[in-house]
C-alpha cells in the first residue's frame, strides 16, 4: 500500500447555475488503483457565487461517464473564499458497496463547480494536489 499524488495545473473554472457540474482535470484511470482520497487545494480569485470543491468521476466506459463524488469528507466540501484547504482524513472510495468506485472501471480527478445562488457567470482559479491510497 502506498501514495500516489496527482498534481494539478492552475485552471479557470466557471459556473452558471446552482446545478452542481463535474469539471475534469485528468484522463480515467483504472478504478481498481484507488482505495482512499484526499485532496489540498487552493481556491483564488472567487467571483460573484462561485462555490468549488475538489472532486472525482466514475464510469464503466470512457463515453458514458457515470456519478461525480466530493473528494474531501468536510462538513462543507464546497468553498467560496481565496484559501488553502488541506483535509487530515482520507475519503474511502470502495470500502462498500454504496462507495460510488464500488464495481467501477474508471476514474477521473477533477473540479466540482456551483452558485450558491443566483445566475450571474461567476469564476475562480484552482489547483490542487490528489492524494491517492493505492493498493
Amino acid at each position: 500500500m502506498g501514495i500516489r499524488r496527482i498534481q494539478t495545473i492552475w485552471s479557470t473554472v466557471f459556473a452558471a447555475n446552482d446545478v452542481a457540474a463535474f469539471l475534469p482535470t485528468t484522463r480515467w484511470m483504472p478504478a481498481v488503483a484507488f482505495e482512499k482520497i484526499r485532496c489540498m487545494w487552493e481556491l483564488d480569485v472567487p467571483t460573484g457565487n462561485i462555490t468549488v470543491s475538489c472532486g472525482y468521476q466514475v464510469a464503466n466506459h470512457f463515453d458514458s461517464p457515470g456519478a461525480f463524488q466530493v473528494a474531501n469528507q468536510d462538513a462543507s466540501p464546497f468553498k467560496n473564499a481565496p484559501d488553502i484547504y488541506y483535509p487530515s482524513d482520507f475519503r474511502d472510495m470502495r470500502g462498500d458497496a454504496t462507495a460510488p468506485t464500488h464495481g467501477a472501471m474508471l476514474v477521473r480527478l477533477g473540479w466540482i463547480v456551483k452558485l450558491s445562488s443566483g445566475a450571474d457567470l461567476a469564476c475562480a482559479r484552482v489547483c490542487g494536489n490528489f492524494e491517492i491510497v493505492v493498493p
